[in-house]
């Protein structure tokens, strides 16, 4: 064998050598033959002409029968290693045959001395010595050439033993010449199944005490994904059976088997360390979580994976690797003995929330831990590294739906704590300069939850200067040109999950000279958030329509220029159940601000909700357009020493310079970054004073505008002194008010007394007399 190996995995691919054998078919299948000249619409490298899957479900045997046309060199290439994975300590393998047909002629290749036993994967990051791999090099085969192969696999394992389940599906865009899936089992065995349409119902036939259920279809052209359909909704003919009356008895076999040693010492003395270093249980929780996230390698798993028992985990613990299922199963055993209440939970990455449609049976790839903290439930991936957010805000893909391994659970919904913390802030703010000279751009991000790990991945795995370059590239092309004048700057809160980068450029060319004399014009596509969100076709559709979920995202944008007029505050809310959008316009003088919100609040669109979506995208896309006039010869205005710098970043500076009492630790929420517009000689400023360290407002005046006593992100604007002569104008004008007052009072009083005096001779008597009849 090509394969040296040594301890336990000498021992794998030896008991995998025992599961190996050669025969003839089994006597119990139906022969299914196949025409060789089938022709698809859809030309590749290959055709698939045959699909049988043939299981026994007392027997517990699965026949498999194939047969591909290799139609380009490429596809040559593809097949010349015949290959089959198999678990070794539960499945049987037995290779009835592997042949090449040209014409009329067929070369066996089913020779045992040409078959080697290899591990799934090799390399130093992924090493699975669970399960193995049969393979078989083919040689002298052409395009044109017909690859036949038939096989039986007999399942072993003790897990649901009493019951039978098996899944066929099709090929979602792939035509097949004939597919046909049947299944054998005793009458009187309470079997049932299911499909994927009314229409996908069996051919039922009786023989010796045997029932028989067929499906079969000929020249298949297969289904065509729609574009933007989610992963989660299966449209490809799909049938499903099975025996097992309820979620509770496959949880309860689950559970029965992920037992192990709850005094295993090795876990005890990991657990205690963990509470003498952490005093905190969310703290304990966190760490524990980090351990096995950052410090585990992991091997892949799949649903024949997931049916055997996971590793111990003082073996797990001592090795410092394993699949999805074993690292899953150390995490619970690890919180438990925190005292935690933990348990693992089965997931399918493919099925998602489609899982509780389907009939209950092991169908399961994945592994995740669910766990109670501060009377919040939560679900943590224990194979993602690098995440953050602390034991409350951790990010995990959203599987749906999991069956819990405890005894007696059903299936439960995954907790919904995604949309909340993850948001995505961009803050791009403009010195514009209308005088020929460059205008300069600051811009900076602030990502939270699941764009905070996605930044840091990119980070980790690509570079700063890779990542740097990008970015220069992608301003150069929005506006025309760009070089930096402040290079790129990042910061990564791990234990809040929050990533910050800002940079800074020198941009020119996007301004365009507008109709009216005099004037520039400022005008973008937001492309920012209309990237964010696809527009539908204009075809109907029978499949939903993917919406990123969950997706919180603020862009704001800042033009400074001391020529721009105020004018009045603008909102425009589009609100469904779908999306949610705000747009928010403030115009001050010398400063125009404009900010965008963007929520979604679905993963999906149903098909017929199509319509209205693409209605709502439209004014989304309107109202996310903006554009302003300028007038010409404009200078920039001055930027502030953090112009294109992380926020805060000078603060914290200026607090270290001075020498005064201890100052409060600074805050881990970053604030964004505020920009002071140059106060014209004509304006008031209004006083704003940061209070002293003793809380009051009075006290030392530092200069620059600082204030000693300032909390850290404090912004302090010093009060303008006003002239003497300003105050003794305004003396003089309160005088000349009260003295006028005096004046009315005592011109009031006199016509008073006038009026109430007796035959006051400068007042005209009056006579009345009465009307005549």
């Amino acid at each position: 064998m090509p394969v040296k190996t040594t301890g336990a995995q000498t021992d794998v691919l030896a008991a995998a050598r025992e599961r190996l054998s050669f025969a003839p078919a089994p006597p119990w299948i139906r022969p299914c033959p196949f025409r060789s000249d089938f022709k698809s619409k859809q030309t590749g490298h290959q055709t698939q002409l045959l699909m049988d899957r043939q299981v026994h479900a007392e027997l517990r045997q699965t026949f498999v029968h194939g047969a591909v046309r290799l139609e380009t060199l490429q596809g040559v290439h593809r097949n010349s290693q015949w290959r089959l994975d198999f678990e070794p300590h539960s499945q049987t393998l037995i290779i009835h045959s592997i042949c090449v047909q040209r014409g009329s002629q067929k070369v066996e290749e089913t020779r045992p001395d040409q078959f080697h036993i290899v591990h799934r994967e090799s390399g130093e990051d992924h090493l699975d010595i669970e399960g193995v791999a049969a393979l078989v090099v083919l040689e002298n085969i052409r395009p044109g050439d017909i690859l036949e192969w038939s096989y039986t696999l007999e399942e072993r394992t003790p897990l649901l033993a009493d019951h039978a389940s098996a899944l066929f599906s099709a090929p979602a865009a792939t035509p097949i010449g004939r597919y046909h899936f049947a299944v054998r089992f005793k009458t009187g065995r309470p079997l049932k199944w299911k499909g994927a349409s009314d229409d996908l119902c069996p051919d039922e036939s009786h023989e010796n005490n045997e029932t028989t259920w067929v499906w079969n279809c000929e020249n298949y052209q297969g289904t065509w994904l729609e574009e933007n359909t989610p992963d989660w909704f299966i449209d490809f003919p799909w049938v499903q059976v099975s025996d097992c009356p309820d979620w509770e008895t496959i949880s309860t076999a689950f559970a029965e088997a992920w037992q192990d040693d709850p005094a295993e010492p090795t876990l005890l003395e990991l657990a205690a360390k963990l509470k003498r270093d952490h005093a905190n249980v969310s703290e304990q929780i966190e760490h524990a979580i980090q351990l096995v996230q950052d410090e585990f390698r992991v091997t892949p798993t799949d649903e024949e994976a997931m049916l055997q028992a996971p590793t111990p985990a003082a073996t797990v613990l001592r090795r410092r690797f394993g699949d999805g299922k074993d690292v899953a199963a150390l995490l619970a055993r690890l919180l438990q003995s925190l005292h935690v209440t933990a348990r693992p939970v089965l997931v399918n990455s493919a099925w998602r929330k489609s899982l509780g449609a389907l009939l209950p049976m092991p169908l399961f790839d994945r592994a995740v831990v669910e766990y109670q903290v501060r009377g919040e439930t939560r679900w943590v991936d224990p194979t993602a590294q690098r995440q953050g957010g602390g034991s409350l805000n951790r990010i995990i893909e959203d599987y749906g739906t999991g069956l819990p391994v405890t005894a007696g659970s059903r299936l439960v919904s995954a907790p919904d704590s995604a949309a909340r913390t993850s948001i995505y802030e961009l803050k791009e703010s403009i010195l514009l300069d209308t005088s020929g000279s460059p205008s300069w751009l600051s811009v900076n991000v602030t990502a939270s939850g699941s764009h905070a790990e996605t930044l840091r991945r990119e980070f980790e795995t690509e570079g700063a200067e890779a990542i740097a370059r990008q970015r220069l590239q992608h301003y150069a092309g929005r506006f025309t040109r760009a070089k930096r004048i402040r290079e790129l700057e990042y910061r990564d809160d791990r234990a809040a999950n929050v990533f910050v980068l800002a940079e800074g450029f020198e941009i020119d060319g996007f301004l365009t000279t507008d109709s009216k004399p005099g004037l520039y014009k400022l005008s973008a596509p937001n492309d920012f958030l209309l990237s964010s969100l696809k527009m539908p076709d204009p075809e109907t559709r029978r499949t939903p329509f993917a919406v990123p979920y969950p997706c919180n995202i603020t862009h704001t944008i800042e033009v400074h220029s001391l020529s721009l007029p105020p004018g009045i505050v603008q909102t425009r809310n589009i609100d469904n159940e779908f999306v949610h959008f705000n747009r928010f316009r403030k115009t001050l003088a010398g400063d125009w601000t404009i900010k965008f919100t963007l929520s979604t609040l679905t993963d999906a669109v149903p098909p017929g909700e199509i319509d209205a979506y693409r209605e709502s995208l439209r004014e989304i896309r309107n109202e996310a357009s903006w554009s302003l006039h300028v007038p010409v010869g404009q200078p920039r205005p001055h930027q502030r020493s953090d112009f294109g710098r992380i926020p805060n970043a000078w603060q914290q500076a200026a607090q270290e310079a001075v020498s005064s009492a201890a100052l409060p630790p600074a805050r881990t929420a970053i604030p964004m970054p505020i920009y002071t517009r140059p106060a014209l000689p004509s304006s008031r400023s209004t006083t704003v004073k940061a209070p002293s360290a003793n809380g009051s407002n009075g006290g030392h005046k530092p200069g620059n505008g600082s204030s000693a006593g300032a909390a850290p992100g404090a912004v302090t604007m010093k009060r303008r002194k006003r002239h003497r002569r300003h105050r003794r104008k305004e003396k003089k004008f309160k005088l000349r008010h009260a003295a006028l007052a005096l004046v009315a009072v005592a011109i009031v009083t006199w016509l008073t007394y006038l009026c109430i005096r007796t035959g006051d001779p400068l007042l005209p008597k009056v006579e009345i007399t009465p009307l005549s009849r």
